[in-house]
């Protein structure tokens, strides 16, 4: 008996017809609501200008430390404060050297006590200075040249002392010369 089954059933399928391999068939989609559009990515939601924002009228330019300008400078990846303490201590010392030379040729040249007294507590002052309300953005503008993550790490550090504070330096006197020129 169930061999009969067997051949009455595969005469059967024989007669079934089977669609053609690229034929499409037709499947009801559900109906489209009228809100939903064409069109389902997502719509940008930050716009970005095409053009660049003009600068700040002259009176509300936000300059040094307390005005937050530290905030706006491009920073790098790695702070810079140890390469603004050097930078700092190295203005100290080219502050106090220059006021002591022509010290050398008057009459404090007599007593060495005064006149190096005299040269480092100006060296101190000038430095204190140039330095004060900027520190931020010197080390903010520092850290763009620090790098040094990575196998060759203890190499980078100490090429990055070598040089961080000379940019911090010259950096701050830049600084300096515009804060005494009023800008």
């Amino acid at each position: 008996m169930e061999i009969a089954d067997f051949a009455a059933a595969s005469q059967n399928v024989s007669s079934i017809v089977h669609p053609l391999p690229h034929t499409a068939i037709a499947l009801p989609c559900p109906p489209t609501p009228a809100n939903l559009e064409s069109n389902p990515m997502p719509i940008e939601t930050t716009r970005r200008p095409s053009v660049a924002a003009p600068p700040p009228p002259i009176d509300y330019v936000r300059i040094g430390d307390a005005a937050g300008e530290y905030r706006l400078i491009r920073r790098g990846k790695h702070r810079a404060w140890a390469y603004v303490v050097v930078a700092f201590v190295s203005e100290i010392c080219s502050v106090s050297t220059t006021v002591y030379d022509p010290l050398r040729h008057t009459k404090a040249a007599h007593n060495l006590d005064a006149a190096v007294l005299l040269s480092v507590a100006a060296g101190i002052l000038l430095s204190v200075w140039v330095y004060h309300d900027r520190w931020r953005c010197i080390e903010a503008f520092a850290s763009r040249f620090c790098f040094g993550t990575g196998r060759v790490s203890f190499l980078t550090a100490h090429l990055c002392m070598v040089y961080v504070p000379v940019i911090a330096f010259f950096y701050a006197n830049y600084r300096g010369l515009r804060k005494l020129l009023g800008s």
